[in-house]
């Protein structure tokens, strides 16, 4: 991520996407889902006109890749760290016992 030196722009889309990102989230109203479509679209076109008009990149498709890389990594971390907590709730609690052997 250090090496992408993202910019606070950068940052706030890849943040945005995963929270709007609502596809794996059962439940939701038809309307809220609709809403998360017009906010995806929104960050989506803030950050074309981001690359074009401020920063005058017309190509980034490269960089915009990297970002969804990121995106989905992030993703994956947070589908982990909810099956950890799923299964602390099912077992009630989680312990760990470390044992060191003294050679």
């Amino acid at each position: 991520m250090k090496e992408l030196q993202l910019t606070q722009d950068e940052l706030t889309f890849l943040l945005a996407q995963i929270i709007w990102n609502v596809q794996e989230v059962e439940g939701l109203s038809e309307e809220v889902v609709k809403l998360s479509e017009q906010i995806n679209e929104q960050i989506g076109m803030d950050l074309h006109n981001y690359y074009v008009h401020e920063r005058g990149i017309s190509i980034f498709a490269s960089r915009l890749i990297k970002l969804t890389k990121l995106v989905e990594a992030a993703r994956d971390i947070i589908r982990s760290k909810s099956e950890l907590f799923l299964m602390e709730k099912i077992f009630d609690s989680v312990e760990f016992s470390i044992t060191i052997a003294h050679t």
